[in-house]
């Protein structure tokens, strides 16, 4: 979905980056900026998500709120078409997000087409292909819930005196709407050597999170961080529509020989873009030159394909290329 995003006096980000369609990882020196374009990746789709982001002087380049900070978020055409345009011939589509200060001294958000034209925010966030973003946290995961697959029984409460007969009947209604996405999480967490299923809080009247328990269904905090960190990051690649997930420092509680299972994992999920930052050498070596993303803003697209290969093959010896 997306192809690239430009950023203009955010923090201390100026410039453009390229994403390819799966598996992007950054790379840099600490506070070169790296977690800093999840922050802007994630503050210019907050404009159409209306998902919260927090606008302080501090997320202008060098605290200068009287500047303007644009991120320009070039998509893959029609991946949102309500974000589709026409330049001079060619079909494009994407959208900028600036953030600017008022006289009162507020902080506003605007919202245009890539190529400058004015839309109405209400039609976008109308639009169907809309993406879930998910923010994977640089905190020990000690539950595992998504915000992706809630449901609940409101709606079928006839009355209060229902409600404790209700309750087991709903559950098993629920799961069985979660059936598809239980098995197919279930079938990952395999390949992990980990038997994780899918449990839920007892039905109530709101919607319920659906969150995860080991296969023998005792308390979640039996699963290892490592586990928990891995069920986290597969569980918001499951829901239906397209996904992008940020992770802050991929290979957090993860042992080198998961990292190599999670990365081969995730070139396979369908509908999901992953941008992930990383510190870690074990987690280099098992990408490919086109998924590495300098936080500088070099490019590898200039190199000669038969260097390219050469650095893959460097990078990992025993990957067949």
């Amino acid at each position: 979905m997306i192809k690239s995003v430009t950023f203009k006096n955010f923090r201390n980000l100026d410039g453009k980056y390229e994403f390819n369609n799966t598996l992007n990882v950054i790379i840099g020196k600490n506070n070169s900026g790296k977690t800093n374009l999840l922050d802007g990746i994630r503050l210019a789709f907050s404009a159409i998500t209306n998902g919260y982001f927090k606008i302080s002087d501090s997320d202008f380049k060098d605290s200068e709120d009287n500047n303007v900070i644009k991120i320009s978020v070039e998509l893959q055409y029609n991946s949102i078409s309500s974000l589709n345009f026409d330049d001079n011939g060619q079909n494009k589509c994407g959208f900028i997000t600036c953030i600017k200060k008022t006289k009162s001294g507020r902080y506003i958000k605007t919202f245009s087409l890539l190529n400058g034209t004015n839309i109405d925010v209400d039609i976008v966030r109308e639009d169907e292909c809309i993406p879930n973003l998910y923010l994977i946290p640089l905190i020990r995961i000690e539950d595992i819930y998504t915000a992706g697959l809630t449901t609940g029984i409101s709606t079928f409460i006839d009355s209060e005196e229902r409600y404790k007969e209700l309750k087991a009947d709903s559950k098993k209604a629920i799961k069985q709407e979660l059936a598809s996405k239980t098995k197919k999480f279930k079938e990952l967490c395999e390949k992990f050597n980990e038997n994780l299923d899918v449990e839920l809080t007892d039905p109530k009247i709101s919607d319920e999170k659906v969150y995860i328990v080991d296969g023998n269904k005792e308390h979640n905090f039996h699963i290892g961080s490592g586990y928990k960190s891995i069920a986290n990051i597969m569980l918001n690649t499951l829901d239906e529509n397209f996904n992008i997930i940020l992770i802050d420092e991929i290979e957090n509680h993860l042992h080198p020989a998961l990292i190599r299972t999670l990365i081969r994992e995730l070139r396979n999920v369908a509908n999901t873009i992953i941008i992930s930052t990383t510190h870690s050498s074990v987690v280099i070596n098992e990408l490919k030159m086109e998924e590495i993303i300098d936080i500088s803003g070099t490019s590898i697209n200039s190199l000669n394909e038969t260097y390219i290969k050469k650095l893959n093959t460097f990078l990992h010896p025993g990957r067949i290329i």
